[in-house]
């Protein structure tokens, strides 16, 4: 039976990437340790030219390097965990600001982890308690999730890149690779401030802090700013409002859109059970569209980011997973849910996804930048996703996303006529316009997170790039960045404050 740990018995934990991975250590005493391993050899881990400073060294184990969980990203915030000391089974649960990021677990001896419901295999090589500490075998980890990773011999250094994995570090491994957006400071005065003054300062803010994007900010139908920042590619072009980013996250709101438009045509209801359209699923009888579209079904948080991976297929997968929780009991983010809300359009509409969004939405709307983004079709106007490294922009991989969650590309612009379009009617009616920004658990509605005074807004991230959109009755933020780890969702906040 699983039992809580108190923070000060347990080995501190580690949060590694977009998807999200965490690896734990357990309060396991000298006893419990290993049998002795033969040779250890201390090496060095750098991650992204950053050597990651331990007390304990990782260590080459029969030729495979590892580190320690506790040494390499310390204890993190807002995590419940809990140690099945039966079956040698460490289990971490993390919630941010009232939201479930994401969970593993980790059975000492075992050469794979249960990511947010999924196996994620780590190449044979296993999980080991070395001293009564665990240790992570690095490269297994680091390519299932898509990192590169070199090894340099002669200087027994282990080079960890992040290659465009967004939010590979929720929390940062050394304190000098904080996060750069820090909150601003407003004087006393800022409130009397110009709205032309105020302006300048969010310009000066993105400048100084190197931002890499676009912005748009519009009040009351009026343009304050509309800029590009930092590169459009690694080759050096300059980022233009014009261009075209990928949505990641805010993808969601096309798909929320979709099944609205479908349930006006009278094709479908939110009340609808998955299994109608998705038989053999968990939760199949108790799962509705409402639960999809809401993140209350209980199903993973991931599915396989594979190129070759298509709805049906996850469809098909999904048959032989089990739900986390009783279908409206709780929040939990699920791109799989959205996934699979995209399914149903294509079932319902006889379209593909791409199809229904450009014939429904995109183009009576004018949406000619916006557009389903594929690894094998380039747009001339998409700009490339990149990622910092000692301060050079380096292409990012191509983000694998399938449809409904963070497939779409679009510009600024589109993201504004999009705006207008649900706040005058052209896009879906007044009563599912107000079904999709109704909050539910969480405060999260239709494809938006409610904020208490009305306001709503969606962040993303993905490989290369990073987004937020926010609308209140009288402003409009656009903030799409080619930068994989931006925190725009922070970003989005200190720019709404310092334009008050």
């Amino acid at each position: 039976m699983n039992k809580p740990i108190t923070k000060p018995a347990w080995k501190k934990g580690l949060l590694i990437v977009s998807g999200v991975l965490f690896v734990l250590s357990a309060p396991i005493s000298a006893a419990q340790a290993s049998a002795e391993l033969p040779s250890m050899i201390p090496v060095r881990v750098e991650l992204n030219g950053y050597e990651l400073l331990q007390k304990q060294r990782p260590l080459l184990i029969e030729g495979t390097s590892y580190v320690s969980f506790e040494e390499m990203f310390g204890a993190f915030e807002n995590s419940k965990i809990s140690w099945d000391e039966k079956t040698q089974t460490a289990s971490l649960e993390v919630v941010s600001g009232g939201m479930f990021e994401a969970a593993i677990s980790a059975k000492v001896g075992e050469a794979k982890a249960i990511l947010n419901g999924r196996t994620l295999p780590l190449g044979g090589s296993k999980v080991l308690l070395v001293d009564g500490v665990v240790m992570i075998p690095v490269r297994p980890f680091a390519e299932a999730l898509g990192c590169e990773v070199e090894w340099n011999g002669s200087e027994l250094t282990v080079s960890i890149y992040r290659n465009g994995l967004t939010d590979l570090l929720k929390k940062e491994a050394m304190e000098q690779r904080a996060s750069r957006f820090v909150k601003p400071e407003l004087s006393s005065e800022h409130a009397s401030l110009s709205q032309a003054q105020k302006v300048e300062k969010v310009d000066h803010y993105l400048t100084e802090n190197l931002y890499n994007g676009t912005i748009l900010i519009v009040d009351k139908g009026s343009v304050l700013l509309r800029k590009g920042y930092g590169l459009a590619s690694a080759e050096g072009k300059e980022n233009q409002p014009e261009l075209a980013f990928r949505l990641m996250s805010v993808s969601k709101q096309f798909a929320a859109a979709a099944i609205l438009k479908l349930e006006e045509q009278g094709k479908l209801s939110t009340e609808d059970l998955i299994g109608i359209y998705a038989p053999g699923i968990p939760g199949a009888d108790r799962i509705t569209l409402h639960h999809l579209l809401t993140h209350t079904s209980g199903l993973p948080r991931e599915y396989e980011r594979s190129v070759d991976n298509t709805l049906e297929k996850m469809v098909q997968e999904l048959r032989s997973e089990e739900l986390l929780f009783e279908p409206g009991t709780q929040y939990r983010y699920s791109n799989v849910g959205y996934a699979l809300l995209a399914y149903v359009v294509e079932k319902v509409s006889g379209q593909t996804y791409e199809q229904f969004l450009r014939e429904q939405f995109f183009t009576p709307l004018g949406m000619t930048r916006t557009g389903q983004a594929h690894h094998n079709k380039e747009v001339e106007y998409l700009v490339q996703g990149l990622w910092r490294a000692n301060d050079e922009m380096r292409e990012a991989e191509f983000h694998v996303s399938l449809s409904g969650n963070g497939d779409l590309y679009g510009t600024v612009d589109d993201l504004y006529l999009w705006e207008r379009g649900l706040s005058e009617g052209k896009v879906l009616h007044s009563a599912s316009v107000t079904k999709m920004f109704t909050p539910f658990l969480k405060g999260y509605g239709y494809g938006w997170h409610m904020n208490e005074d009305g306001s709503a807004e969606h962040s993303g991230s993905g490989s290369g790039f990073s987004t937020n959109i926010y609308r209140s009755p009288s402003t409009f933020i656009a903030l799409l960045s080619n930068e994989s780890e931006v925190e725009t969702d922070d970003v989005g906040r200190y720019l709404v404050e310092m334009l008050k």
